[in-house]
């Protein structure tokens, strides 16, 4: 089987995407070239096989362009030269620059894992009231006790096997080169991928360990990682869910033992999307608790008639199929009809930090009553926004079942039903998608003229979508106690 012959008919249904992707995936890793190859690296690795197999498909995965239905070039032979030459070099960096594990390995009783500069360890910060914590980060802006810094392969562990055993480097060269002269395939991408996550993680577990490895972005998840974490004294790992789980997206391939999700029924597709977790617990919104619940400059923020929570859908992993980017730019001309239909109406389109989408920017450059909101800080305006707002609706944003959650009405715009890879038709989900334009209008001018109609009391229907997120912290940290009474 070759990487580079496989093609998604762009076409289909992101239904039919979806399996045909989830297939090919699955088909290749337990191809018999690639369960061999993957026998001989594991015993070179010193990793189960098992383990191995599940980080094959995580790695080929993230390495799958949505918008072009391939994998990335970098698995084309032709390539090879250049990804053994990275291989070389990045194993004998680390070899060469390796040290001796001198220092006392520290306990502590949960580490917070993915601590980047797109990633805050604010929102774990009220853990520090209750327990030992600390921050694996890969930024130098982040510096104190609780921070444990990887930003180089500097310093790595030499009790690593191939750093121990410098051989096995030129073992597993061979062994590579040779599977993918047999498969026609690029395998240097993976086994570099399985020698930093191995470097990485030894280097910090054998230094610092815990009952409890957390991390918040469950796109990230690594089932390597978490083995090595349980190799040194780990019992559980653990992910928040941050965003909708979405299908051949953000959502796929998430591996821990312990799945936090926003509500009752956002995790119902995780296995489906070969997802696993041992347990999965609702806790509600940590980007809510802290970004609304814990702060109190709340009327600083103006009021608009309309928000629409949006984000850039023009990147690489969103369109999924050929008419998505359509349909998700449609969901704006309502928004424009709307808007030219009520001049007088101030309606708020809220992004993050920027909108790259030319399409999208000019479709309202000349619109007067239509505003691009930004955060300017590290904190989300999105949660006061909506607060503020007379109406709120979206396309796909997490924002809706976070403000769902907690009983405020939120409409997703899907015209023609269409938008499952995000939010598959499901009653609990359904109940709130608009379909027609006509239903939109008349709809959001209700919630506009009449404040009564902006919330709904329906505590069953609001935690299929998220918890209440005002002690979210406190959920997760009871949950722990309930799996390691003694030590938390």
């Amino acid at each position: 089987m070759q990487l580079k012959l496989f093609q998604l008919n762009r076409n289909k249904k992101i239904s039919l995407l979806f399996n045909d992707l989830k297939f090919f995936i699955k088909n290749f890793v337990e191809d018999k070239n690639t369960k061999i190859f993957t026998k001989y690296i594991s015993k070179n690795l010193e990793i189960p096989v098992d383990t191995l197999q599940k980080e094959f498909k995580i790695i080929l995965f993230k390495n799958f362009e949505n918008l072009h239905g391939r994998f990335n070039k970098k698995f084309k032979f032709k390539n090879i030269f250049f990804s053994s030459m990275e291989y070389f070099l990045l194993t004998f960096y680390i070899y060469f620059f390796s040290n001796k594990d001198k220092l006392k390995s520290k306990r502590y009783d949960v580490i917070i894992d993915d601590i980047d500069r797109d990633n805050s360890p604010k929102r774990f910060f009220s853990l520090k009231n209750f327990c030992k914590i600390a921050f694996v980060c890969s930024d130098k802006k982040y510096k104190g006790n609780f921070f444990i810094l990887f930003d180089s392969w500097k310093s790595c562990s030499k009790k690593i096997s191939f750093v121990g055993h410098p051989n096995k480097i030129f073992k597993i060269f061979f062994i590579t080169l040779y599977y993918s002269f047999k498969t026609s395939n690029n395998f240097f991408p993976i086994v570099i991928d399985f020698v930093k996550t191995i470097s990485k993680y030894e280097t910090i577990f054998r230094k610092t360990y815990s009952d409890f490895l957390i991390q918040e972005r469950h796109y990230n998840t690594s089932e390597l990682k978490n083995y090595i974490f349980k190799k040194f004294k780990g019992k559980q790992s653990c992910v928040t869910q941050k965003n909708i789980l979405q299908m051949n997206g953000p959502g796929m391939y998430v591996h821990a033992d312990i799945f936090f999700a926003l509500g009752r029924k956002t995790a119902d597709y995780l296995e489906d999307f070969e997802g696993e977790a041992k347990k999965i617990i609702p806790v509600g919104s940590l980007a809510m608790e802290y970004n609304y619940y814990k702060r109190k400059d709340i009327n600083k923020t103006s009021t608009f008639d309309l928000l629409v929570f949006a984000s850039d859908h023009n990147k690489i992993f969103h369109s999924g199929y050929n008419s998505y980017y359509d349909e998700y730019i449609k969901h704006f001309d309502w928004v424009k009809k709307f808007s030219l239909h009520y001049p007088n109406f101030k309606i708020g389109i809220k992004l993050k930090s920027v909108i790259t989408d030319e399409k999208v920017i000019k479709k309202f450059e000349q619109i007067k009553n239509v505003t691009f909101l930004f955060d300017k800080k590290e904190l989300s305006d999105s949660y006061y926004f909506a607060h503020n707002a007379k109406a709120i609706c979206t396309w796909s944003s997490t924002l809706a079942f976070e403000f769902l959650g907690s009983g405020r009405i939120v409409y997703f715009i899907d015209p023609g039903l269409r938008n499952i890879s995000f939010l598959p038709n499901d009653n609990y989900i359904k109940k709130f998608k608009i379909s027609k334009y006509q239903e939109f209008d008349n709809k959001i001018l209700l919630q506009i003229n009449k404040p009564k109609l902006r919330f709904y009391k329906n505590k069953i229907l609001q935690e299929n979508f998220c918890l209440n997120s005002a002690n979210v912290t406190k959920k997760i940290l009871q949950s722990l106690k309930s799996f390691n009474k003694n030590d938390l």
